[in-house]
């Protein structure tokens, strides 16, 4: 399953703004293979609304969209933010069990 963090739910709402996409529009999460690497990396897009398959995020700040591949591919991870400089960036972790 996917969390999104609410630090990093206001930096996703911000590039939505940034990417001139419409306020009613969710973020949706997809893998996507990284060339020469064969790495598999998380992705995301501003989507009007989820596609048939996608799974819907509970409790979180802006609202959010999960492709089926994430689960299998990438298993439990947290959308987080890490400061940089001035910028805050979207990191990805692995989600621990207790």
């Amino acid at each position: 399953m996917l969390t999104i963090t609410p630090n990093a739910a206001t930096v996703l709402d911000r590039a939505r703004t940034e990417k001139g996409a419409p306020d009613d529009h969710g973020v949706r999460f997809y893998t996507t293979e990284e060339e020469g690497s064969g790495r598999t990396r998380l992705a995301f897009a501003f989507v009007d609304s989820p596609r048939d398959d996608d799974s819907v995020v509970e409790g979180s700040a802006i609202e959010a969209f999960v492709s089926p591949d994430v689960d299998r591919l990438i298993g439990d991870v947290t959308v987080d933010v890490k400061q940089e400089g001035d910028r805050m960036g979207l990191v990805v972790r692995r989600s621990t069990s207790s």
